[in-house]
């Protein structure tokens, strides 16, 4: 009896820390937490409720980055609303599975979407898109591409199965 009694107590302790270590391990989401602005010139206009960060500028808020070479912050309430970056070129990654880059980026915070414009790319799980525009959805992770010019076509890239999924597949 005292064997039973002992793998019980142990099992307590188990449904006890089970919870708190998966509560440990979670990562927080690419877009939430805290935000860490950086550049080498900044310009903060409170009335307005205007950020601007210049020179190196970069944009951290947990696995997203956004670096450029200017990064405009609008507040609304002492919060982030929307963010508008240029420079040669804009990137934005979070972690392995979305790198982007264009000209020109603006990010609304409250709708969860993305912009890119003049010569935008972006790597998303394996796929490329390219445009004058995309549109980029946090939410649904769905892409938008647009030309910009008569002559500019929107471009889908869907990488080829590895040949262990081929043969799996027949």
């Amino acid at each position: 009896m005292s064997r039973l009694a002992d793998i019980s107590r142990q099992a307590g302790w188990l449904l006890v820390l089970i919870p708190a270590l998966l509560q440990a391990a979670e990562k927080p989401a690419a877009g939430t937490g805290e935000i860490i602005v950086r550049a080498r010139s900044a310009t903060i206009q409170q009335s307005q409720g205007v950020a601007e960060y210049v020179g190196n500028a970069e944009l951290i808020q947990g696995a997203r980055h956004l670096r450029a070479e200017r990064i405009l912050v609008y507040l609304k309430d002492n919060r982030p609303q929307r963010v508008e970056a240029s420079g040669e070129p804009v990137t934005l990654t979070e972690g392995d599975s979305l790198q982007a880059r264009a000209r020109r980026l603006v990010y609304d915070m409250g709708a969860q979407r993305i912009w890119l414009y003049e010569q935008a790319h972006v790597e998303h799980e394996g796929r490329v898109f390219e445009g004058g525009e995309l549109e980029y959805r946090l939410d649904t992770r769905q892409v938008n591409a647009r030309s910009t010019g008569e002559d500019d076509r929107v471009k889908l890239v869907i990488p080829a199965p590895e040949a262990g999924q081929k043969e799996s597949a027949k």
